[in-house]
């Protein structure tokens, strides 16, 4: 699990303290888990101006990967705080000519956190 520490969602909001759990519904044979969550994790931090450090939260994510191949990721993600709950769709990153790298873990990443309809606004641009 990693988990997030304070940081503002929105610029004139007091910061925000969040987590991300990420499961894997089938067995992981490749290895891939850890370098995924940490991507998702970049994902939020990045769009979102997320830090992540410890618990409590106010706002948690949860990532479920349905399935897990060199070539291949199904996940979706969740999120709960005191205000809004809700989930994204499920999304299928799939490759033909290689197998997934760091680079295509960060691509699936961002992918998954752009598809969640998620209750507050991305992090203005710096």
């Amino acid at each position: 699990m990693v988990s997030a520490a304070t940081a503002p969602i929105f610029a004139d909001q007091p910061p925000v303290s969040a987590t991300l759990r990420c499961e894997v519904a089938v067995p992981d044979v490749t290895g891939q888990e850890p370098a995924l969550c940490e991507a998702v994790r970049m994902a939020l931090s990045q769009a979102h101006g997320l830090n992540f450090g410890d618990d409590p939260a106010d706002l948690a994510f949860v990532m479920t990967i349905h399935d897990l191949r060199p070539d291949l990721i199904v996940a979706h993600l969740e999120w709960r705080s005191a205000r809004a709950e809700g989930r994204g769709p499920q999304i299928r990153f799939g490759l033909l000519d290689t197998t997934l790298s760091p680079a295509l873990h960060q691509r699936f990443a961002d992918g998954l956190v752009r598809s969640a309809p998620l209750p507050f606004s991305p992090a203005p641009s710096e």
